[in-house]
C-alpha cells in the first residue's frame, strides 16, 4: 500500500492540491505519521474559487497552512463510519470542527463540499476527493484583496 500523499496522486486531479501541500512544507508529515482522513479538494475545487482568492491564499504561507491543516483531520474515518450517523462533527487540524452530514439520497457533505470519490484507503490513513475547498470559519467570506 502507499501512504496518504502517494495515494492522492494515484487519484489524479489533485495537482493543485498537492502542489500546496507542497508549497506549505507539508508532505512529511502526510508521507509518515498518521492516522490521518484528508478531505483533498479537486483541481475543479480550486477553479471555483472567487477569482484572485487562490493566488491570496497561495502567496500568504500562514494561510495556506490553515487552510490546508482544515482539510486533515486526525484519524482514519471511511464512509462506512459515517452511514450510521446522520451528522458527525469531527475536528481539523485547524483546530475548528468540520460538519459531516449523510444526505437520505446517500451523499456525502464535509461542509458544503461533496465526497466525489470516497474511501481512497492508504498505509497512514484514508483519502477522501471533495467538489469544493472548504475554508475554516475564521476565513469564510474574506474575499480576494
Amino acid at each position: 500500500m502507499a501512504d496518504i500523499i502517494e495515494t492522492a496522486f494515484r487519484a489524479g486531479s489533485l495537482v493543485t492540491f498537492l502542489t500546496s501541500l507542497r508549497a506549505a512544507g507539508m508532505t512529511d508529515i502526510l508521507h509518515e505519521a498518521g492516522p490521518f482522513t484528508l478531505f483533498a479538494p479537486s483541481d475543479d475545487a480550486f477553479e471555483k474559487l472567487p477569482l484572485g482568492m487562490l493566488e491570496n491564499i497561495i502567496d500568504s504561507p500562514e494561510l495556506l497552512r490553515e487552510v490546508l491543516h482544515y482539510h486533515i483531520v486526525p484519524g482514519r474515518l471511511t464512509t462506512e463510519m459515517i452511514q450510521d450517523e446522520q451528522t458527525v462533527i469531527v475536528k481539523s487540524l485547524q483546530g475548528e470542527p468540520i460538519v459531516i452530514d449523510l444526505t437520505v439520497f446517500g451523499r456525502i457533505y464535509i461542509n458544503e463540499a461533496r465526497i466525489i470519490r470516497a474511501d481512497l484507503i492508504a498505509d497512514n490513513g484514508v483519502v477522501h476527493v471533495i467538489d469544493t475547498v472548504i475554508m475554516p470559519e475564521t476565513l469564510r467570506g474574506r474575499r480576494a484583496a
